[in-house]
């Protein structure tokens, strides 16, 4: 399928080539001083911009050159909102039917703390006129800039990165609250979840049609105190939530009242936060009956708190949205029991798609994973080993081995992704060739980071050797198709 045609602003001799009426997004270059003194607005009333129209631009990128100067601006105040809003009326004549605005800006000038107000008016008022339509707030920066919260209503989407401090957007969700379907909010550091729930006034904020909600922290610094919420029902009807970062409630709170329509899970888990989710019994085994896909990252899990062993932890795990058929699970917190642990995966038969990145597996431990998951066709694991090859057998016999104790499975499994290098690579070239013996549809491997003609030829000099020859013609299928 052709990707959709896009059209960028900012040559008359370019202009003139395109096909307007088939722009799906447009791309603005603008200076931010010629808009605030009206030239902006003048280029675009004369030829050949004068009468151009794109029917079918849905999307509008503005790549904005600001001065961060402490020069005097050559315009009144009064004058600048005039100038700001006709060039917006101007473009938004042109692209009527534009839901999203994003902004991108080229900073130039030493004195950054100079442009947060000028700059954060005209990018308001460009969210402004679209304010009833559906659309995302993206902004990508390291300076300050001031937003017109006040102008800024009705909207449907916030989707933004703040390098600095990402409050006045939580600030904005709370001000559309009424209106938001989904939150994406990504900082460096230091972003306070808690506002989002609790108002100015003390009273608590609900989204009532949010549907999604996406917080990552770059940086992210552990908070000693976790507030506890009890009453409020923020996201009632929420199905995507993606916590990158620390959970910074003492309770239930993001959870509470979404059980029947959360869908997807993705979060950082560490020791209060399992405590929390264990105590408060907020996976139930009936509970979260939509559940699809759960991905639970355990790097935080310093000690096992309240579970007695690895097992009882991964069990925990696992039991979160049981029936999910897509796992992520990441970093155990007593990697040395994962090989025991593992054999909790049987009682979990629906998974399809299986990200394992706790540690590396060796050979023996991927088999056994989908030998005892007969419905998978996608994992991702880090780079295997050969280890503990079973007694009396020797590296040479291993495809004849293999052959005999595990084949077939893996009737539906099409995809094996291998993350990171810690060994050489001919030893995952090896693993790689058992692995397709003993599951015969697969056809398809994602070779750790390394040179990919590299990797492949490692394949092709294994086909041609002792250990492989007799099976070259049926694990050719593993090599890129020329």
């Amino acid at each position: 399928m052709p990707g959709r045609p896009s059209e960028k602003i900012h040559r008359p001799n370019y202009l003139g080539h395109c096909l307007h009426h088939l722009a799906k997004e447009l791309t603005i270059d603008v200076d931010e001083q010629a808009v605030n003194s009206g030239q902006a607005l003048e280029m675009l009333s004369q030829e050949p911009y004068e009468g151009c129209a794109f029917p079918s631009a849905l999307a509008i990128r503005f790549n904005m050159v600001i001065y961060a100067t402490n020069t005097n601006r050559a315009t009144s105040p009064l004058e600048t909102e005039a100038n700001i809003n006709a060039f917006v009326q101007r473009i938004m004549g042109m692209a009527p039917k534009v839901r999203r605005i994003k902004v991108f800006p080229d900073i130039r000038g030493p004195d950054l703390e100079s442009i947060g107000i000028h700059f954060g008016d005209l990018v308001s008022r460009l969210y402004q006129l679209v304010k009833h339509i559906e659309y995302d707030v993206y902004f990508y920066s390291v300076v300050p800039m001031e937003l017109r919260l006040d102008v800024i209503c009705d909207l449907v989407h916030i989707n933004c990165y703040s390098g600095g401090n990402c409050q006045q957007f939580i600030q904005l969700a709370q001000l559309n609250a009424s209106s938001l379907e989904s939150i994406v909010i990504e900082a460096e550091r230091n972003m306070d979840i808690s506002s989002l729930i609790l108002n100015v006034n003390g009273s608590y904020v609900t989204y009532p049609h949010v549907l999604k909600l996406k917080l990552t922290e770059s940086i992210s610094i552990g908070k000693s105190e976790r507030p506890m919420f009890d009453g409020a029902l923020p996201f009632p009807i929420l199905q995507s939530l993606s916590l990158k970062l620390q959970y910074q409630f003492g309770d239930d709170t993001l959870f509470r009242g979404n059980a029947a329509s959360l869908r997807f899970l993705e979060m950082f888990m560490d020791c209060p936060t399992a405590s929390m989710l264990f105590y408060n019994k907020v996976f139930s085994p009936s509970s979260h009956p939509q559940l699809q896909c759960v991905s639970i990252d355990s790097v935080g899990v310093t000690s096992l708190g309240p579970f007695a062993s690895c097992n009882d932890y991964m069990r925990f795990v696992l039991n979160i949205g049981r029936n999910a058929c897509v796992r992520g699970i990441t970093s155990l917190p007593d990697i040395s029991k994962l090989t025991p642990a593992l054999s909790l995966l049987e009682n979990h038969a629906c998974i399809q798609v299986l990200s394992l990145l706790s540690m590396p597996l060796n050979l023996w431990n991927v088999l056994a994973v989908v030998k005892c998951l007969p419905l998978l066709s996608d994992l991702r694991t880090l780079c295997p080993i050969l280890v503990n090859t079973p007694s009396g057998i020797s590296q040479g016999s291993l495809p004849d081995y293999v052959l005999r104790t595990y084949t077939p499975m893996g009737e539906r499994f099409r995809c094996w992704q291998i993350d990171e290098i810690f060994y050489e690579n001919i030893t995952t070239a090896i693993c790689v060739l058992l692995m397709a013996l003993a599951c015969p549809n697969w056809s398809h491997v994602v070779p750790p980071p390394c040179d990919l003609s590299e990797f492949f030829g490692l394949i092709e000099d294994e086909l041609n050797s002792d250990m492989f020859r007799e099976y070259a013609p049926q694990l050719r299928r593993l090599l890129p198709r020329e």
